[in-house]
């Protein structure tokens, strides 16, 4: 997977929004991007990989990958900006198994109709054989 941007992060503080993602796929170890400073428009372009990850159908159909954009804080605890889950079997669905250059839509669980900025990702999944 690839992260490529974000746009129009919407942070609590008032300095600026210092944004960093969060990438957790099924049971392995969460991975996360470099944080930038004082933007709501960040550039990473960091590829992340998961090659330990092998499933079995069930798990193909439940497991999701999430993302999760933060605001670093150097004075008090990251707050959360907001997330966006993609399902492996949809992505294995799509032409190829990949999502290229999309604009994922970030909201908040308590809030999920309410934008709270964009990520743009690159990602696919490998099937069987």
């Amino acid at each position: 997977m690839k992260v490529l941007e974000a746009r129009d992060l919407k942070g609590d503080s008032s300095g600026g929004v210092n944004p960093y993602v969060k990438i957790s796929c099924g049971n392995l170890e969460q991975q996360q991007t470099k944080t930038i400073e004082k933007t709501a428009y960040a550039i990473w372009n960091q590829s992340f990989t998961f090659p330990d990850l092998k499933m079995n159908k069930y798990e193909l159909e439940t497991f999701e990958l999430n993302l999760e954009a933060y605001d670093q804080q150097s004075w008090r605890i990251n707050s959360f900006i907001g997330s966006y889950s993609i399902g492996l079997s949809t992505m294995f669905r799509f032409p190829n198994g990949e999502i290229y250059n999309k604009w994922l839509r970030l909201s908040k669980p308590e809030n999920p109709t309410s934008g709270v900025g964009f990520l743009q990702v690159s990602c696919f999944i490998v099937g069987p054989g």
